[in-house]
């Protein structure tokens, strides 16, 4: 007697392998008649860690779609240091589709953590505190020591002495040159942090050298001194007018 086998359809597989003996003859052993099937692929799917603004902070996890159609699949949040998860945006976890499937996880970063070189203490700061509060990319700040060096050079960029100056003396000493040795005896004016300032007296032949070599500065002429010429001709001319006047008269 004659057998027909019927092909079947299902989901997410294709017929990929058609048997000879589909149809055929009974016989009185067993015949065996396989269809082969395969697992149809689907759309990759991608599991993305960003920050706020947009940049990965962490590399994506991808997962190969290829014959995993109607499978399940599943992405999880990573522990990434300063930062925390906001938002997750599209299906943490599902079954593969014909479609890509992308999944994003968005994180917003801790407060800074500042850094004070030369203090084994590590503080958080407050959002204030950021540098930048737009740059999420800074994972911290590192922060100087407040010193008087620091407070000088800044007070000098908002218009102080200029942006070379160095620390402030707290105190300046003034001493003359025949006291210098037993002020260097003292410790405590051996204290680098305050400057000695030392004032030298001329020597007499130095003072009269000086003396004999200075010349008088000439006064500028004023605009009368350089008219005097002129006054001088009015004067004879009018002294002449006033003769010949009473020369006539007589």
């Amino acid at each position: 007697m004659p057998y027909t086998s019927e092909v079947k359809s299902f989901e997410y597989y294709d017929l990929v392998s058609m048997p000879a003996n589909a149809n055929g003859v009974f016989d009185p052993g067993t015949q065996r008649v396989d269809f082969i099937y395969r697992r149809k692929n689907a759309g990759n799917v991608i599991a993305r860690y960003i920050n706020s603004a947009g940049f990965p902070i962490e590399s994506e996890e991808f997962f190969d779609g290829t014959r995993k159609l109607g499978l399940p699949y599943e992405t999880s949040e990573k522990y990434i240091p300063g930062y925390h998860l906001d938002l997750v945006s599209g299906s943490p976890s599902g079954i593969f589709g014909e479609n890509p499937v992308e999944i994003t996880y968005i994180y917003v970063k801790d407060p800074s953590v500042v850094i004070t070189p030369g203090t084994e203490n590590v503080k958080l700061a407050t959002p204030s505190s950021i540098v930048d509060p737009r740059d999420w990319n800074i994972d911290f700040t590192i922060r100087p020591r407040a010193t008087s060096s620091i407070a000088t050079r800044s007070n000098s960029s908002k218009g102080g002495s200029g942006g070379d100056s160095t620390v402030r003396p707290a105190k300046a000493t003034v001493v003359n040159n025949n006291d210098v040795k037993s002020q260097i005896d003292k410790p405590e004016l051996n204290n680098p942090e305050i400057p000695l300032i030392i004032i030298d007296k001329p020597k007499a032949d130095v003072l009269n050298n000086t003396k004999s070599t200075r010349k008088a500065l000439s006064v500028p002429k004023t605009s009368d001194s350089r008219n005097t010429f002129g006054y001088f001709i009015l004067l004879i001319v009018s002294c002449g007018l006033i003769v010949l006047l009473r020369r006539k008269e007589k």
